[in-house]
């Protein structure tokens, strides 16, 4: 790995950090409550992402995201926005919960990422915002 100490984190929206909310991000490797709880200059701790990223996949959500280790997580993370973004979300949906196997189903991940990228690409917005974290200082 060629930063093996950084951390990282994926959006597809490409705003300043301290606008960006858990909601905004398909993973990331680092805290973002700090910039949210008005601190001046926030540290972004490392998560702690095997919690994280069990419970994450026991109940997948919008409302947080998975660590950027496990590419599965990644691309469940992006089926689950995608999906529901272009109105199927019945189809990721067992009950009244998001179901992680569908979510990391190969025909449905495959659907989801030639959509995302297809419309990504109609409205030309960038496909992914990568954030990356070494030490205190952040690049995008």
């Amino acid at each position: 790995s060629f930063c093996p100490r950084c951390e990282v984190g994926m959006t597809r929206l490409a705003l300043d950090i301290e606008t960006l909310t858990d909601s905004d991000f398909l993973c990331s490797d680092f805290d973002l409550h700090a910039a949210n709880n008005g601190i001046e200059d926030p540290e972004y701790t490392t998560r702690r992402c095997e919690g994280i990223d069990d419970a994450w996949q026991k109940r997948p959500t919008f409302t947080s995201a998975p660590c950027c280790d496990s590419g599965e997580h990644l691309r469940a993370s992006l089926t689950l926005r995608t999906m529901s973004y272009l109105g199927r979300a019945d189809a990721i949906r067992s009950g009244d919960q998001f179901d992680y196997a569908k979510l990391v189903d190969g025909a449905i991940v495959e659907e989801a990422l030639t959509d995302y990228i297809n419309a990504t690409v109609a409205f030309g917005d960038g496909l992914i915002h990568f954030i990356i974290k070494r030490g205190s200082h952040f690049t995008g």
